[in-house]
C-alpha cells in the first residue's frame, strides 16, 4: 500500500503565470486540484509537494501541506508529476508495484516508486523496472481549458459514483426535469 507521496513541481514553467503564486500540484483541472485528485486515489497516503522556495512556506501555512520534504514515515515514496489525468487503473497498478518501479506513459516517466533519501528534483527511470501505463498528460496551462469539461465528468464518475436521484431545493425552478444531468 502506498502511504507516502511526493508531488514534483518540475513542469511549473509550462503553467505560468498560475504557478507564480501556487505550486503546480495546487492547480485545478476538473473538479479537483492535481493534489486533491491524488489524495482521493490514495486516501491513506501522506502527501507532500515540491514548490518554488518563494511560495513554499506560504503555501504550507495556507494549506497545511508540507513543501520541499519527503513525507514522514518508512517505506517507499511515490514521487509523481501532478499534471496527468490519474485514474483508479493507475492506482491499482501503483499499489501492486514494488519499490524500484518507474511508471511510463508514451515514453515519459511520470512517477517513480522508490526508497528516496531526499526529495528528487526530477524523475529518473535509470536502472528501474519500467511499467507502461496509459495516462493522459496535461502538458501546459492552455491544455487545462481543453480538457476541463472532460476532467469534471470523469471526476464525477470516478469519485462520486453512479447517477442518483435527489430532490431539488423548493425555491429552484427546473425546466424539463427529465433531462437534467450533473457531471
Amino acid at each position: 500500500m502506498i502511504e507516502r507521496i511526493y508531488i514534483l513541481d518540475d513542469d511549473r514553467e509550462n503553467f505560468f503565470p498560475l504557478t507564480k503564486t501556487r505550486p503546480l500540484a495546487e492547480i485545478r483541472a476538473g473538479a479537483f486540484t492535481f493534489r486533491e485528485r491524488l489524495q482521493k486515489l490514495f486516501p491513506s497516503a501522506q502527501i507532500t509537494i515540491s514548490a518554488s522556495p518563494k511560495i513554499a512556506a506560504v503555501w504550507t501555512t495556507r494549506t497545511g501541506v508540507s513543501a520541499n520534504r519527503l513525507p514522514n514515515g518508512d517505506g517507499a515514496v511515490l514521487a509523481i508529476n501532478p499534471n496527468f489525468a490519474y485514474d483508479p487503473y493507475f492506482h491499482k497498478i501503483a499499489e501492486e508495484a514494488d519499490s524500484g518501479t518507474a511508471f511510463v506513459s508514451e515514453g515519459e516517466t511520470f512517477a517513480v516508486l522508490s526508497d528516496f533519501n531526499e526529495p528528487p528534483d526530477r524523475l529518473s527511470d535509470s536502472g528501474l523496472n519500467k511499467v507502461e501505463v496509459s495516462v493522459e498528460k496535461i502538458p501546459a496551462i492552455w491544455d487545462i481549458v481543453n480538457v476541463n469539461s472532460m476532467m469534471i465528468q470523469l471526476d464525477f464518475r470516478r469519485f462520486f459514483g453512479p447517477a442518483m436521484e435527489s430532490e431539488v431545493h423548493r425555491a429552484a425552478t427546473v425546466y424539463s426535469p427529465g433531462s437534467v444531468v450533473v457531471g
